[in-house]
């Protein structure tokens, strides 16, 4: 038998349903219309309701991190909130990024996802489960250490680079003053090697270790001195891409998200960025911006800023479609690669700054990005796109399968990484930095130097908390 409360519904849906009909036999036109719709509507309301709750529930029993989720998910999104043209903004404003988008724009984003999932699913098996734990394989020694040179390193290069370019948050026009940093390579370079690592990897400590009350303490106020320091250097990625990281990990290292607790914490990380930028940026434009003028609520601009970044990347990766290759040839693979030249001397300008300059746009400081797909299309047209997106399909399969072979912390880490990447390209681009590729490396040469092959802990949940049996630092 069905649920009392749904047999309560349809019934007053009947009922309801069968007064709009009399009412319209009868002559009541207006009446009956109005008490015809709102059966209707609460037909469609409802049957939308209980197909959500099937879906979520479908979702739920998944792995919500798995290459073939979460990633199409956001990717649907970005380019659907990008595309739609909500606001009538003057073209004058950033470079016609608000002009209508082109219904011909979704045949790329339909071959890039469809490239990806047939990369990915190459590899995925329907056998691939989560196991109940992942292991444990640091020599909590030699954690310590790890930990003590990752912060003298990660404060020494700091200091280095405010020393040279002051606070940048703290100066006018922070968002300009990033920038510096840049710069600085060697210090930049040891500063995110600290900060980068210390981030995910301590709490990922706490989330599968029940350390000493003061230990755990302790951790916790590294993890937040890195977060200062990184949201300190005035850019958004500083901060939120190995929060992103260490967001991901908990669901594997501590418990698993469902996908509305996902989705809460993904609009939140989404509305904190959009407030760190627009307070940052707040005293380079005006505050009457024309999106608010265009109809945007002014209240709701500084959690809805980062949406800018949204529509600005998906406009440009239209406008680059628009010039290449009817203006400018493509590029054969410069772009794809250009994350291994930055390891070469001298500078090297990344696809963003390319683009910026292919469209004529001559704006003060950084480059301008044209998604994940931009690069692709930009080296070899539609061909690129599907070869590019199926690799990187491939990629994020076969690491999410070494990751549940390996059963280790640091696979976890490391996929959590690529899964961060995988995100993050959608306002850059797949492997936009010589970061992207040395510090998973970096990190396998950590695990190496931890590991303690006669010393292997029992299996931590990835369900739950850890149970007190397991063991305290220093038992």
């Amino acid at each position: 038998m069905p649920p009392l409360r749904t047999m309560f519904l349809l019934v007053s849906i009947c009922l309801a349903l069968l007064a709009g009909l009399i009412g319209t036999i009868v002559g009541f036109s207006m009446s009956g219309y109005m008490l015809l719709a709102f059966p209707a509507v609460a037909v469609l309301g409802y049957a939308l309701f209980r197909l959500a709750r099937y879906l979520l529930a479908r979702l739920d029993s998944k792995d919500l991190f798995s290459p073939l989720v979460a990633f199409p998910i956001v990717y649907v999104i970005w380019f659907t909130v990008g595309s739609i043209n909500l606001l009538d903004v003057p073209s004058s404003f950033s470079f016609g990024a608000f002009d209508p988008i082109p219904r011909r724009m979704w045949f790329f984003y339909g071959i890039g996802l469809l490239s990806y999932m047939a990369g990915a699913a190459t590899l995925l098996r329907r056998k691939d489960k989560l196991p109940s734990g992942f292991l444990f394989t640091w020599q909590t020694e030699r954690s310590a250490v790890s930990t003590a040179v990752l912060v003298v390193v990660m404060c020494g290069s700091y200091l280095a680079i405010v020393s040279q370019i002051g606070v940048p948050v703290l100066r006018s026009a922070p968002g300009m003053v990033r920038l510096q940093i840049g710069e600085h390579m060697w210090a930049q370079l040891f500063l995110m090697a600290g900060a980068y690592t210390l981030l995910p990897f301590l709490p990922a400590y706490l989330w599968t270790r029940i350390p000493g009350q003061g230990t755990s303490a302790m951790l916790w106020v590294l993890t937040l001195l890195a977060a200062t320091l990184l949201m300190s250097l005035g850019g958004r990625g500083f901060l939120f891409e190995p929060l992103l990281t260490a967001i991901v990990a908990r669901h594997y290292l501590k418990r698993k998200y469902s996908m509305l607790r996902l989705g809460s914490v993904l609009l939140l990380l989404f509305a904190t960025m959009s407030v760190y930028g627009y307070l940052r940026d707040d005293g380079e434009f005006e505050s009457d911006s024309p999106i608010v003028r265009a109809g945007f609520p002014s209240a709701l601009f500084p959690f809805a800023y980062a949406y800018l970044y949204v529509r600005y990347t998906v406009a440009t990766f239209r406008d680059v479609v628009s010039v290449v290759p009817s203006q400018f040839p493509y590029q054969h693979g410069w772009m794809t690669l250009q994350p291994l030249q930055g390891l070469l001397p001298g500078h090297h300008k990344s696809s963003d700054f390319f683009f910026k300059l292919i469209l004529g746009n001559d704006f003060e400081g950084a480059g301008q990005p044209a998604t994940l797909l931009g690069p692709f299309y930009g080296d070899f047209g539609v061909v690129g796109i599907v070869l590019g997106m199926f690799a990187f399909g491939v990629l994020c399969a076969g690491v999410y399968r070494w990751m549940l072979r390996e059963r280790t912390v640091t696979s976890v880490l490391i996929y959590s990484w690529l899964v961060h990447i995988a995100i993050w390209s959608l306002f850059l681009s797949v492997f936009q930095f010589p970061t992207y590729l040395w510090i998973p490396v970096m990190w396998l040469t950590m695990d190496w130097f931890l590991r303690s092959s006669r010393n292997r802990d029992p299996f931590v949940s990835a369900q739950s908390r850890l149970s007190p049996g397991l063991p305290r630092d220093g038992e």
